[in-house]
């Protein structure tokens, strides 16, 4: 931890529903920064701001900046959460006993993002991970633990809900599609080119997933004048910049294009408005959408194409199954796989069940 860092959680340690962490030195600013994808922060301001540790979205935070040597993150009161934000600041924390397994998983319940989710931590609530390894420490089955890293994989997909963008050209039917998957209204459905210029965001499911879904301005030239230009060239830099922290796009083209090369491959193409397209592009098209005839059918193959592309099966939760549900027991996992021997896995396995 710099010498010029002070880490400290203000808020009483346990499952409430809002924690407090204060960040204070002549670092903090720059620190807080750093988790936030480097968010511009200033002295006074108060913002809603995404917290990532180790690339992975961590949990949704209030930052209070009452100056430039200190800074509030007010976040999800889980323990859980609390001591990877902690550990990701380099916080020194008093020492603690583990919190067993079950613990951990019970406490994680009061924010599952969707019912499965909620069945998975019930589950590791009720000790299926423990049995499970437990059993891979007795008993060196590296078929077995690669069944287990495969359902904490998809697990995780339950449990942190993945960044979908919808994205293409103007006028290919972002908005109309986005409304639909968010099932409400937010999004203005107009004919009339750059009707959306800002990014629009809401929790949607595709099914027994959860998913944070963005809908921004759509790719053309602006041809007005140069206020109205500049206000739609901000809003297409933004929906750039949010495509490039999407974990999936659905990219929308209604003519048959390819989306940007950069994006190329965290992309699905879909040809939107397909009732109005050409035989042709029809019959060469992959996936199509027909948002206004059939919303019904479009919702579901964005769903399915979705799954397709992560490799998920229909419902993440099989009953009584364990799956790690932590990206640090996820790691540990992982690299049990390419461990060199048995017990450089049994040592990994250990940290799982001995994780804070």
């Amino acid at each position: 931890m710099s010498a010029a860092l002070e880490v400290r959680e203000l808020s009483p340690r346990g499952g409430g529903a809002v924690a407090i962490v204060a960040v204070r030195g002549r670092d903090a600013l720059a620190r807080v920064r750093e988790l936030c994808g480097r968010v511009e922060l200033a002295s006074g301001d108060v913002r809603l701001v995404d917290l990532r540790v180790d690339g992975e979205r961590l949990d949704r935070a209030l930052c209070v900046v009452p100056n430039v040597d200190e800074v509030e993150l007010h976040l999800h009161g889980s323990p859980v959460l609390v001591e990877r934000l902690l550990a990701a600041l380099g916080g020194e924390t008093e020492r603690r006993e583990p919190v067993a397994l079950e613990a951990r998983a019970s406490c994680s319940l009061e924010h599952a993002p969707s019912e499965s989710a909620a069945r998975i931590l019930l589950d590791q609530a009720e000790g299926a991970l423990r049995r499970e390894l437990d059993a891979l420490v007795l008993d060196d089955d590296v078929a077995r633990l690669e069944r287990l890293v495969e359902r904490s994989r998809v697990a995780r997909f339950a449990l942190e809900p993945a960044r979908v963008v919808v994205a293409g050209p103007v006028n290919a039917g972002k908005s109309t599609l986005f409304n639909l998957l968010l099932g409400e209204r937010r999004a203005i459905e107009s004919a009339e080119p750059g009707t959306t210029r800002d990014v629009l965001h809401g929790r949607a499911h595709f099914g027994a997933y959860p998913v944070e879904l963005f809908d921004g301005a759509g790719e053309r030239t602006p041809s007005f004048d140069d206020a109205q230009r500049a206000i739609e060239l901000a809003g297409q830099a933004l929906a750039r910049e949010v495509r490039g922290e999407a974990d999936w796009i659905a990219w929308l083209a209604p003519d048959g294009g390819a989306p940007p090369s950069p994006i190329v491959a965290r992309t699905t193409t879909f040809l939107s408005r397909a009732d109005e397209a050409s035989r042709t592009l029809r019959e060469r098209a992959a996936r199509t959408l027909e948002a206004h005839r059939a919303p019904e059918q479009a919702t579901h193959a964005v769903w399915l194409a979705f799954r397709e592309f992560f490799v998920l099966p229909e419902d993440p939760w099989i009953p009584g199954a364990a799956a790690a549900f932590d990206s640090a027991s996820r790691g540990h996992l992982d690299a049990c796989l390419s461990a060199a021997d048995a017990e450089a896995r049994r040592e990994l396995l250990r940290r799982v069940l001995d994780a804070h």
